[in-house]
């Protein structure tokens, strides 16, 4: 960071709460500096993790920002800040992630070779989210773990310390 500005925290910046449940398909943003908000889609919804009745979904965020709450054009899987990460719903239920609308997966979503990779055993695997296994490494993988927006909080602001130019318009 440059002199005079203030170090990046892993806290994201309250926007709305809902009780809207996430759906396949949803776009919403989060916002880790005031008016910079970054885009997710909702990849996957499941209702179980590890064998426990755990409401769950499988999120992407991109590097794709917007200095208002609007719907972006288009999100590539080529422009993917952070690995996919299974969270919770709290993010949603606590106003740190809000959706704005609604897209259909593409094919290239559909077809994104992704899973998570599983280190409570030796060797580890790569697993989906559900818990089955696979039997390849994915071409982009994520840790086998649910988190919430503190977890994706701590991803994002490690990705963008890494890349701060991210933050400019």
């Amino acid at each position: 960071m440059e002199k005079g500005k203030t170090k990046m925290t892993d806290e994201l910046l309250l926007i709305k709460r809902s009780r809207k449940k996430p759906v396949v398909g949803d776009i919403f943003v989060i916002q880790p500096r005031k008016s910079v908000y970054f885009y997710g889609k909702v990849i996957e919804v499941n209702d179980q993790f590890q064998g426990f009745a755990v409401n769950n979904c499988v999120i992407l965020i991109y590097k794709d920002k917007s200095s208002q709450l609007e719907m972006p054009d288009n999100l590539s899987q080529d422009n993917i800040l952070i690995p996919p990460k299974i969270v919770n719903w709290r993010g949603w239920t606590s106003g740190y992630f809000y959706t704005l609308g609604n897209l259909e997966l593409t094919g290239a979503e559909k077809d994104l070779d992704y899973g998570f990779k599983d280190s409570r055993i030796t060797p580890p695997c790569f697993r989906k989210a559900t818990g089955e296994k696979l039997g390849h490494e994915p071409v982009i993988t994520g840790n086998y773990a649910i988190g919430s927006y503190g977890s994706v909080a701590y991803s994002v602001t490690k990705a963008l310390e890494k890349n701060p130019e991210l933050l400019e318009f």
